[in-house]
């Protein structure tokens, strides 16, 4: 079957991860923005990191923050992949020599300049009022199709080979399906649909998410 990869971000704390480590996802989101309320320090870090004990691929995410920020903490913890959020340059981005998702803040899809072209993949997010996503509002996925196309075309891609994009943004167990069935992303990426309150995850709707994410793989496969 052809899964949709999971992305869940935001960890704050091991317990969260222990339950999220028994469910189908691949991918487990540590934040290392200040501004962001699921921040954590290294010390959090590294507890999860070893609560995980590599049965997750780990992603450590970062914006507009100093190489020796990054490197301090990617010397500590064994991140599988970067994810950058801000208005990181290309040679920053690739300087670490561990893959990378670039998030693209959504707006009018024609004003796109894809400019990473060694990103492992694409996080697609609302953009909020600073500038930057992590919002947890949806964007309007009609210009998901048109975005697709625009990246394989920077790319050379054939549109039936797509690169890796992951949608993010107000992302529920209540319209995830809608999501799979209609526009068929790559990955998905939750934090706050995910969460009882900030900072802490609900193993409910943890289950939840992915149970329609896997229905909805299931339904999408059937009409193949």
């Amino acid at each position: 079957m052809n899964k949709t990869k999971i992305k869940f971000c935001g960890f704050t704390n091991t317990d969260d991860v222990k339950y999220a480590l028994d469910l189908d996802i691949d991918y487990l989101g540590l934040v290392f923005v200040e501004s962001s309320p699921r921040c954590i320090d290294i010390s959090r870090a590294e507890a999860i990191y070893k609560t995980c004990n590599n049965s997750k691929k780990l992603v450590g995410v970062f914006m507009n923050q100093p190489k020796e920020f990054i490197n301090n903490i990617i010397k500590t913890i064994n991140l599988d992949f970067l994810q950058f959020h801000g208005q990181e340059e290309f040679e920053m981005c690739n300087s670490f020599n561990i893959p990378y998702i670039k998030t693209i803040h959504v707006t009018n899809p024609k004003n796109i300049n894809i400019n990473h072209k060694e990103a492992f993949a694409y996080l697609l997010d609302t953009k909020g009022k600073n500038g930057s996503g992590g919002t947890g509002k949806k964007f309007n996925w009609d210009v998901i199709t048109e975005l697709k196309k625009i990246v394989n075309k920077t790319h050379k891609i054939p549109e039936e080979i797509e690169k890796q994009i992951f949608v993010a943004g107000g992302l529920s167990h209540t319209n995830i399906k809608e999501l799979i069935l209609k526009y068929k992303p790559w990955g998905v990426d939750v934090s706050s649909g995910i969460e009882s309150e900030k900072g802490k995850k609900s193993e409910t709707l943890m289950k939840k998410f992915v149970e329609n994410v896997r229905m909805a793989d299931s339904e999408k496969n059937e009409k193949k």
